[in-house]
């Protein structure tokens, strides 16, 4: 029941003192994500809310989640498949985020379409600037 880990990873239920759910493991799952996405499309590292500036210290990550709906921003080139992905992972409310399950066969069908449309996906890569 008590907050533990990282705040950027936790769901904004926890903050609220609700029960741990595979749920919320979802929603750090969906971080982790947005992680891997944005690393392949701008090409280096990024923590999660590292574009909010005002943002300084973890604890003030989970009160903007969990208070005002904060999520990282996506970058704008990120596939849409990807991009539906990751915000059902992170969507408010635990009900609505996808099972493993469901996530396994999303990430299948991403397989697939990234198979189909290899080119397309590298395109979305941000390129290093000369």
């Amino acid at each position: 029941m008590k907050m533990r880990g990282t705040f950027a990873y936790c769901a904004p239920e926890v903050y609220f003192g609700e029960q741990f759910s595979t749920k919320s493991d979802v929603y750090s799952l969906g971080i982790v994500f947005w992680e891997l996405v944005t690393r392949c499309i701008m090409g280096h590292y990024e923590r999660p809310f590292a574009e909010f500036k005002n943002l300084q210290f973890d604890f003030q990550i989970i009160i903007q989640t969990a208070k005002k709906g904060l999520r990282p921003t996506i970058p704008e080139s990120c596939p849409e498949g990807w991009k539906t992905l990751m915000k059902d992972c992170v969507d408010p409310s635990a009900d609505k985020r996808p099972s493993c399950k469901e996530i396994l066969v999303k990430l299948e069908e991403l397989e697939k379409e990234w198979k189909a449309n290899e080119a397309q996906w590298e395109a979305s890569k941000v390129k290093a600037e000369s």
